[in-house]
């Protein structure tokens, strides 16, 4: 069809219109069938791209562009294409007789030439024809930028946890430096305040300070003056905090390779605490009562 258009603009300035001939028109758009290209001519006469003239003493129609100004379009659409076309036939031409990884490399379209390709294809302007396996080659060029692209997400997401990972953590150091529970007589104002911080924290943050109590032998000498208020700001009454600090008690036990006292202390009253004593091993109970010379400890 593009061929077709051509006929229409004047091969001398290149900036007019001229007449062609229907029968000649269809032809170029279909060689084999012309007069299957009828439709075609129609549907640009629609559009307002070509128009009909009646020769009323040879009774034959003729077309022409509907417009002076759209032969300069039809050229640089005809441009355009030849020069992909060329750039296609070229490269596959350098691939074909490439020898070895580095002049086949230079063979493949360059990324920026794949874009303009691509974007040329989805509007029309040219066809890959024989190349398109050359085109699907050449893709190889963006391995690089791929590469490039997923390491950086990766890194992004990354510094991401890492951030998130930090901030729960100082969270969590922040209300465990609050509790300390000299006081025999009760909690004092600034407990009770990080008491409501951290059952009003994120869950992450919670289930941290929980591991922390479970892990740390001097977060667990104050966690043990008061495990009830501890626990009871963790889980608050939601089930599933419940079963998730059951989780995270059995992953406390798992990570020690032995048990100090304290550490048992602490592990036996969040056990208690929960209800879910059943929850640690038997190996461990067993661990903790051999290892144990306070019956007390074990609550």
């Amino acid at each position: 069809m593009r061929t077709a258009l051509l006929t229409l603009v004047d091969p001398v300035n290149g900036q007019k219109t001229v007449e062609r001939a229907s029968g000649a028109l269809r032809s170029c758009i279909d060689p084999a069938t012309p007069d299957k290209a009828q439709p075609v001519l129609d549907l640009l006469a629609n559009e307002e791209v070509i128009r009909r003239r009646m020769d009323p003493g040879l009774r034959e129609s003729s077309w022409l562009l509907d417009h002076d100004y759209l032969a300069r379009a039809v050229r640089e659409a005809d441009r355009r294409a030849n020069k992909w076309q060329r750039a296609l036939a070229e490269g596959a031409k350098a691939l074909a007789g490439a020898v070895g990884w580095a002049p086949r490399w230079r063979a493949l379209l360059t990324p920026r030439t794949q874009v303009a390709f691509f974007f040329d294809r989805l509007c029309g302007r040219f066809r890959y024809a024989g190349y398109r396996a050359y085109a699907i080659i050449s893709l190889e060029r963006l391995g690089p930028y791929v590469a490039i692209f997923f390491t950086v997400v990766a890194l992004g997401i990354y510094e991401a946890e890492r951030r998130s990972e930090q901030e729960i953590q100082t969270a969590s150091d922040d209300i465990l430096n609050g509790l300390v529970f000299r006081d025999s007589k009760g909690i004092s104002g600034d407990e009770a305040g990080t008491l409501l911080r951290l059952a009003s924290a994120e869950e992450a943050v919670r289930r941290r300070v929980l591991t922390q109590v479970l892990t740390d032998q001097h977060r667990a000498s104050a966690f043990v003056l008061n495990p009830e208020l501890v626990i009871r700001a963790i889980v608050g009454v939601s089930p599933r905090s419940r079963v998730l600090a059951a989780t995270s008690l059995r992953g406390a036990t798992a990570q020690l390779s032995e048990n100090p006292p304290l550490i048992t202390q602490a592990t036996a009253e969040a056990a208690r605490v929960l209800g879910v004593s059943e929850a640690l091993p038997l190996e461990w109970w067993m661990a903790a009562i051999r290892g144990s010379t306070d019956p007390d400890v074990l609550g």
